[in-house]
């Protein structure tokens, strides 16, 4: 997260917006104090990459069970 004073982000908005675009949180402060925060829109794909992990043996069940629905 990066913490900006409403000052700092009026003279630098394209700046912010771009910290924004790589998906950083910015927290805004006046006189100290924490007014608010802009969150970016996660839209891009990959955007949850490596914050979690997926057993390989989750993948292993699921392939059997639908390969089995395709068999007959």
């Amino acid at each position: 997260m990066v913490t900006t004073t409403a000052m700092e982000l009026e003279n630098n908005i394209s700046q912010h917006l771009n910290l924004m675009i790589a998906g950083n949180e910015i927290a805004i402060t006046v006189n100290g104090n924490e007014i608010g925060r802009f969150i970016p829109k996660v839209s891009r794909f990959g955007a949850c990459k490596d914050m979690f992990t997926i057993p390989p043996e989750y993948f292993n069940e699921w392939d059997n069970e639908i390969a089995e629905m395709f068999e007959e």
